[in-house]
């Protein structure tokens, strides 16, 4: 692998561990937890840090994403102008063919 590809996998691997590293701290937060009595803060702890980690690192995922679109918009667009052309040419050969 070249430097840039494992650049571009680090950079794809952050968003799902952070917020991997959020579910697990939410659903087994740590044990001072459970001397509180009730719910924690919605805001405290370290899962609202995570989620914020794994939403400033998705730009490498919305890229990819927008790159897929993007080559899929492009794709359908020549599909649609390759079916434009091939019914303009079957008409033209119809009408040059004459009665």
């Amino acid at each position: 692998m070249t430097g840039p590809a494992i650049a571009a996998g680090l950079g794809l691997a952050a968003t799902p561990t952070f917020a991997a590293m959020a579910l697990a701290t939410l659903f087994d937060g740590p044990s001072e937890m459970l001397c509180m009595g009730g719910h924690p803060p919605l805001l405290g702890g370290m899962a609202p840090m995570y989620l914020l980690m794994s939403a400033f690192h998705a730009g490498p995922w919305l890229k990819l994403v927008d790159e897929r679109f993007r080559r899929q918009g492009a794709d359908l667009r020549r599909d649609r102008a390759e079916r434009s052309h091939s019914s303009r040419a079957a008409i033209t050969r119809r009408v040059n063919s004459g009665p």
